[in-house]
């Protein structure tokens, strides 16, 4: 028997959240006291929502309300600014220059008592590679410095003339800022104006109605919106009279009047026809060059140009790029907000339920707790410090039967009680049909429109890598008339499930640095052979009793290690007990190498186990009076033997 295996770098387990999407540990999250599982995957329909609760900036950390940021959308003080070439951040400094005699009204040659210095914004990479500052758009503030001071003293400010001089720059680019976009505004206004003015004259054509024995006809604008007639002829192509020859006249018209409209002015301005077919005549080395370094180039570049020529043009403070560089104005920094994540089944139930909630000061934090308990975060309900993670140790196959070795560690500082069991997780549901009264508070598992294909996974949020792979559904008795999965997997529950385990508290990774961990490894999962296991399986063709068997291997401390063994079902079991799949789906998973099996985590609450949940046990019967709570993990490998 060939028999391939590998390690867990080509295995992966996903976590299904409430709407069914499987999802890394990393990008779901649990909130406080609830019985599911949220996650900040991009499917549809989304399981949480982010909110904006306010911005700051970057820079000098000041804060904005939401409403604020939404209509400001960068910081309003005048020491913010960003260089336009490469958008590091501009500072004010003190520089002197040729151009500053101009201000004191002579032309340099005569000798005077005071030397004239300028405050300008200056790139942050001025040292390095971008030379650029505020001197060549023309915002500068003039400083007078007394000649008898020291060279060393002469570009030393004052701290209250450093205000002001900052007051005033900020004055200057505000002023330049408004003078440049006067003229897009009054364009803007002028194309706002017209058409409101053709919103209007379509609404009153649309009011206009004629009445005809025959007919009632609509007059609307005739420029913009011309009517078709019907036709007269004997030869009618539909019951109302239309004709394709009438269709295809209107189209023309509509055609011509589109291209008239082109040529008239807008407003009190021209809009010229641009095509989008015309071949850019850019330079190729300025592809991926930034708007602002083409616009330093002079009117005309020549295609044969060089690469070198161009990067010192871009860098060179020539008096040739004198017009292009007065046009470019340090840029504001944008705010970044500071954004809450909320779980939205919780939200429909009344409940905040609120997933991450950042600090008010970003640089606030405390590299010392643990993550997930204040770090960096107001409230941080990541699933990774409170639910159970599951990893897959080794996993082997020999083309039908896979067996898989899975490691199940406890983060919380409690001790935790839970099994594994056999999952009804059939797939992600259709969205676009979607039923809202199947909504409920488990995973939408009873939805007959899911799909066994799983596309385009995301099985590693580092490396962003998605995957294509089949959902395996396991029969529980093959044997059974009962063609109903989820009736056939609650009657095989008990059978099938392991026996619980009692995880103990994990403990501070701190206090595990330098110890080796060879020896926290049970003897029964050293020993455990992925080959083996799969020739003393009792799973073959001939025998359908049990397509998938699990058992608890062993257990230390707060780990815990369990056997997975399951047989692919031939395509006669799969069709009775798959849900209905979309031809493209069918079609697809027979050329996806990648295969997936969904197990549930049953977590006890209460006696003590999982209290860091903080879940309230339910009221249940007498002959059970143990509560668990259900999450479907899917396991996901690539099957090397296709």
């Amino acid at each position: 028997m060939n028999t391939s295996s590998s390690s867990s770098s080509s295995a992966f387990v996903l976590y299904v959240d409430h709407e069914g999407h499987p999802a890394p540990l990393s990008l779901c999250y649990h909130a406080t006291a609830s019985r599911r599982l949220a996650s900040s995957v991009d499917r549809h329909p989304p399981s949480t929502m982010t909110e904006v609760d306010s911005a700051y900036c970057p820079q000098c950390l000041s804060f904005h309300d939401a409403t604020t940021a939404s209509n400001l959308g960068y910081c309003p003080k005048p020491t913010c600014r960003l260089c336009p070439l490469c958008r590091s951040v501009a500072s004010i400094v003190v520089i002197t220059g040729n151009t500053t005699d101009n201000y004191n009204g002579n032309d340099g040659n005569d000798d005077n008592d005071t030397t004239a210095v300028v405050a300008v914004y200056q790139c942050g990479n001025h040292h390095q590679r971008c030379h650029w500052n505020s001197k060549s758009c023309g915002i500068q503030q003039p400083i007078v410095r007394s000649s008898t001071k020291d060279d060393t003293d002469t570009l030393m400010i004052e701290a209250d003339e450093l205000e002001k001089v900052t007051t005033e720059l900020g004055i200057q680019w505000k002023q330049r800022t408004e003078q440049r976009n006067q003229a897009a505004e009054e364009q803007y206004k002028s194309l706002l104006s017209t058409l409101q003015g053709l919103a209007k004259d379509q609404i009153k054509g649309l009011r206009s109605t004629t009445t005809t024995t025959t007919s009632t006809t609509t007059s609307l604008p005739s420029r913009y919106f011309p009517t078709m007639k019907r036709s007269n002829n004997n030869f009618q192509d539909g019951p109302e009279g239309w004709s394709v020859k009438a269709l295809e006249d209107s189209i023309q018209q509509r055609e011509r009047l589109y291209m008239a409209a082109n040529q008239q002015p807008i407003g009190e301005y021209e809009a010229p026809f641009v095509s989008l077919e015309v071949e850019t005549t850019i330079h190729p080395s300025l592809y991926n060059a930034p708007v602002e370094s083409i616009l330093l180039q002079p009117n005309q570049i020549s295609t044969t140009t060089t690469t070198t020529s161009l990067s010192s043009s871009l860098l060179s403070s020539s008096s040739s790029n004198t017009l292009e560089t007065s046009l470019l104005l340090p840029l504001p920094i944008p705010l970044r907000p500071r954004k809450s994540r909320r779980c939205r089944a919780e939200l429909a139930e009344g409940r905040p339920g609120i997933l991450l909630k950042p600090k008010l000061n970003p640089l606030e934090g405390d590299s010392s707790l643990r993550t997930g308990h204040g770090q960096w975060w107001k409230k941080d309900s990541s699933a990774t410090e409170v639910v159970p993670r599951v990893s897959v140790s080794i996993h082997a196959s020999d083309g039908t039967r896979h067996a898989f070795l899975l490691k199940v560690s406890n983060p919380t500082l409690g001790l935790v009680r839970l099994k594994l069991a056999p999952s009804n997780y059939r797939g992600e549901k259709d969205c676009w049909d979607d039923d809202p009264k199947n909504n409920n508070n488990n995973t939408n598992t009873n939805n007959n429109t899911s799909s066994s294909l799983l596309e385009h996974v995301l099985v590693d949020p580092l490396t962003q890598q998605t995957v294509d792979a089949q959902l395996i559904i396991p029969i529980a008795n093959n044997n059974n008339n009962n063609t109903d999965f989820n009736a056939t997997i609650s009657t095989t529950t008990t059978q099938q499930q392991t026996e619980t385990c009692e995880l103990e508290a994990a403990e501070d990774s701190f206090l595990e640095l330098g110890k080796t961990t060879s020896d926290n490894i049970p003897e029964q999962v050293a020993k455990w052979d992925a080959a083996d296991v799969l020739l003393e399986s009792k799973l073959s063709h001939s025998h359908h009793d049990s397509s998938m068997s699990m058992k608890l291997v062993g257990q230390k401390k707060s780990v815990a290690w369990f056997e997975v063994v399951l047989m692919e079902p031939n395509q006669a079991t799969t069709t009775t007990t798959t849900t209905t799949t979309t031809a493209s789906s069918s079609s697809s998973s027979s050329s996806s190498s990648y295969r997936a099996i969904p197990l549930a985590l049953q977590i006890q609450v209460g006696g003590g186990s999982w209290e860091s949940s903080l879940v309230q046990t339910q009221q249940l019967e007498e002959d059970d009076p143990k509560d668990y709570i259900s999450f479907d993990v899917v396991i996901v490998w690539q099957n090397l033997m296709d």
